[in-house]
């Protein structure tokens, strides 16, 4: 591996990083988030109604992301006995996430738009 390859791997790191766990702490507030205004207080009980990425990243899963280009986070729980309407609000809780993590690609594709591609040249030559 030559330093050029080594210099552009952290340049990529470096602005992919930030992005990557912003968006799994984004995905699992908005499963917390919806429990949480579904009627289930189990999310805010467990300090799980939060964007500090420290309470949802997992340490394994994120140096996954790294290496392995797969990564997780901590899971959310909830108790779905505590929902008004058990099986659509559970479905709620569950897409949330997903919808979120759409929601902030579109965000960030916007905003990447508005910066000129000078600022990103190893990233975006990937």
């Amino acid at each position: 591996m030559n330093a050029q390859t080594v210099v552009n791997w952290i340049a990529h790191l470096a602005l992919m990083l930030p992005v990557f766990i912003a968006a799994l702490t984004v995905h699992e507030y908005a499963h917390a988030l919806t429990a949480t205004l579904c009627g289930d207080d189990t999310p805010k009980d467990q300090g799980r109604l939060t964007l500090n990425p420290l309470v949802h990243v997992d340490i394994i899963g994120l140096l996954c992301l790294i290496f392995l280009h797969v990564g997780w986070a901590k899971p959310v729980e909830f108790d779905p006995r505590n929902f008004k309407y058990r099986k659509i609000y559970s479905l709620l809780t569950a897409f949330a996430g997903p919808i979120s993590n759409f929601i902030f690609a579109l965000a960030c594709m916007y905003l990447l738009a508005l910066l000129p591609s000078s600022l990103f040249p190893v990233a975006l030559n990937k």
